[in-house]
């Protein structure tokens, strides 16, 4: 007996790589420590970033409270 279907689990798999997408998104580049840089306040960074993240895990809740 299986928990999840295949679609549910490749729906799973894309929506944990959107929520992965979203953390990278919110880290940035890489800086050079002790040096203060203005793109930590990017568009991308404080508000791009959250909302992604917000709709990632309200569309995992999503899929997996979904019956079949």
């Amino acid at each position: 007996m299986e928990i999840f279907s295949r679609k549910k689990y490749y729906l799973l798999t894309l929506v944990v790589g959107v929520l992965i997408a979203g953390f990278a998104l919110m880290a940035g580049p890489r800086e050079l420590p002790g040096e203060f840089n203005h793109a930590i306040f990017n568009f991308s960074r404080i508000t791009l970033a959250p909302i992604i993240i917000i709709g990632a895990f309200a569309s995992l809740v999503f899929v997996i409270f979904k019956k079949s």
